[in-house]
């Protein structure tokens, strides 16, 4: 665990849900518990990384404590021993939300934030009559998109990432400052692509749906048929030169064709490097759009494609390609 990548995104998707209704149990209120939420995901972006790996969970709650008692006491409403609010957070792996609900109870009845103040609704409640509805999901997705817009602004965002639905199958897309860094078959990369983005990029990797629009919009047009090249940009920052070439000399292979891996090779400068040109397009790390899957064995079998020999062949077949063409 302590050598795998962790990013931005990783932390909020796995704990931002707890931390949201552990500020919302606190505050008792929306607005607050929006805040209390934020200022605790800032200062762990900017605190990063964090002091254990594999303890994410309970540092978090130990900021979110401290910048809750750090409020009160601003607010002066603190009528008590604030050493009480610690014991909602206790540093301890297996804390849950039950725990934490006992905890607050013993706090003093102005603390403990148990509702929503008056003329306010809590997230989970609705208008009678059938109107706003707001749930936790929404909130904290409203949430979390004012937390990226405060993060983006103090630089600690470089990598928007979101999941897209294919005919396929997910893919896990990711777009850095210079283009589309990552396309992967599935909801979640490899550690060997976040890697290659924390290590260019820091670990601002964060969720990021407007950032993924034009690509969503092109891929969808490839997919109906009527896109037959793509104008987003690529980013291939991290690959060794070698890989680079290979790639480059892949992203000339025209719509419909095929080429081989001796010819992929050649183009890049080494017709002996066939078999390392078939390592360098294993590890692609944005197929479709840098299209790997137009390459094909020197007897024109279709193999060495990491999204799997099926896949393969449907792209090949949306495109029309003649498996038998050499180039």
């Amino acid at each position: 665990m302590q050598n795998e990548p962790l990013t931005f995104g990783q932390l909020l998707e796995r704990h931002e849900r707890e931390l949201f209704g552990y500020a919302l149990r606190i505050s008792g209120q929306r607005a607050d518990a929006e805040d209390l939420y934020q200022d605790t995901f800032l200062a762990a972006f900017r605190a990063w990384p964090p002091p254990r790996r594999g303890n994410e969970r309970a540092w978090l709650y130990k900021i979110a404590t401290n910048r809750a008692i750090d409020r009160e006491r601003r607010a002066k409403r603190i009528v008590a021993n604030v050493d009480d609010l610690a014991l909602a957070a206790p540093e301890r792996d297996d804390v849950t939300l039950a725990d934490l609900a006992g905890a607050i109870e013993t706090l003093p009845a102005g603390q403990r934030g148990s509702g929503a103040r008056t003329g306010e609704r809590g997230v989970e409640e609705s208008e009678s009559g059938g109107g706003l509805e707001m749930t936790m999901e929404l909130a904290i997705g409203e949430a979390r998109e004012r937390l990226l817009a405060r993060a983006k602004k103090e630089g600690l965002v470089t990598v928007g990432y979101d999941r897209l639905d294919s005919p396929l199958g997910p893919l896990w897309v990711a777009i850095g400052p210079k283009g589309v860094t990552t396309i992967h078959y599935g909801e979640e990369p490899s550690d060997r692509e976040l890697r290659r983005l924390v290590r260019v990029y820091g670990p601002g990797v964060v969720p990021d749906h407007r950032r993924s629009a034009d690509l969503a919009r092109e891929l969808d047009q490839y997919f109906r048929g009527t896109r037959r090249e793509f104008d987003v940009a690529v980013d291939l920052s991290g690959l060794t030169p070698f890989q680079t070439k290979i790639l480059r000399a892949t992203a000339r292979i025209p719509f419909g064709a095929v080429s081989t891996y001796r010819s992929v090779a050649r183009k890049a400068g080494n017709e002996k490097a066939s078999r390392a040109a078939g390592g360098a397009l294993n590890a692609n790390p944005i197929p479709i759009v840098v299209p790997c899957h137009r390459v094909v064995g020197s007897s024109g079998a279709l193999v060495g494609y990491a999204g799997g020999l099926d896949t393969k062949r449907r792209l090949l077949a949306i495109e029309g390609a003649d498996v038998s063409e050499r180039r």
